[in-house]
C-alpha cells in the first residue's frame, strides 16, 4: 500500500502556554506529524504534544540562533476529529502544523532523521538517507520570511514554522533532499525525517502435482 496525504491543519496562537485545535484523520495505516515553533520568545519552550489525548513522540528539535523548531510523530492515531494540543513552558506565540497520512508503516518511530542549523543562506537543502524503499520525506523548519519549495510541497506558508513534505515516494533507499528558497539570507533550523510505507502482504500460492 502506497503512502498518501490524508489531511493538513494549521493553527497559530499569541501569548499563550498552549494551543488546541481539531484535526481529522481518516483511512488505514495512519500516521500524523506535528511541527511547531515558538516565534516571539527565545528558548526551548515546547514541552509536549498530544493528539486525541495520546502523547506524541519527539522526532527531533533544532535551535536556530535563539528559537527552536520541533517535529513530533504518532503512529495509528485515533480516526475522526481529535484535538491537537501543544504545550509550552511559558507564554509565547505558537505556530503549529498537523499533517496526517495513510499507508504508513506502523511499528518504528521514523525511517531516518537529521537535524541541523544552516549557515546564512536563502536556499536551504535538507537531506536524509532513507533506509526503506518508497519512503516519503517530511520536515519542520523555523523561518521568519516567505518561502517556496523547489523540491517538495509546503503545507503552511502563513507563519514562521514551515512544514514541507515530498508529496510522493522518493523511490529506492538512498540520499534525498527537500529544498526551500527564502526571501532573505539567514541561518535556518530544521528537522527532516523519512517514514516508510506499510509492507505489502505476501501471497502464498499452493500447487498440486498429480502423477
Amino acid at each position: 500500500m502506497a503512502i498518501a496525504l490524508d489531511a493538513a491543519t494549521v493553527d497559530q496562537t499569541a501569548n499563550a502556554t498552549s494551543i488546541t485545535f481539531s484535526h481529522t484523520t481518516t483511512g488505514s495505516d495512519r500516521i500524523i506529524f506535528v511541527s511547531a515553533s515558538n516565534f516571539n520568545t527565545n528558548g526551548d519552550l515546547i514541552t509536549g504534544v498530544t493528539y486525541g489525548g495520546v502523547s506524541m513522540t519527539l522526532v527531533g528539535k533544532q535551535l536556530d540562533s535563539t528559537r527552536y523548531c520541533y517535529l513530533f510523530v504518532l503512529h495509528a492515531p485515533a480516526s475522526g476529529a481529535n484535538d491537537v494540543v501543544v504545550s509550552a513552558s511559558t507564554t509565547t506565540n505558537l505556530d503549529v502544523n498537523a499533517v496526517s497520512y495513510t499507508g504508513a508503516e506502523q511499528t518504528s518511530t521514523v525511517d531516518s532523521t537529521v537535524k541541523a542549523q544552516t549557515a546564512s543562506t536563502s536556499t536551504t537543502t535538507m537531506t536524509t538517507t532513507t533506509v526503506a524503499d518508497d519512503c516519503w520525506l517530511v520536515a519542520s523548519m523555523f523561518i521568519n520570511r516567505n518561502q517556496t519549495a523547489s523540491t517538495g510541497v509546503v503545507r503552511d506558508t502563513a507563519g514562521p514554522n514551515l512544514y514541507i513534505d515530498s508529496n510522493a515516494s522518493v523511490g529506492s533507499a538512498g540520499s534525498y533532499s527537500l529544498v526551500t528558497t527564502q526571501s532573505d539570507s539567514a541561518s535556518r533550523a530544521y528537522v527532516i525525517a523519512s517514514f516508510a510505507p506499510v509492507a505489502e502482504a505476501s501471497t502464498f500460492v499452493a500447487t498440486m502435482q498429480i502423477v
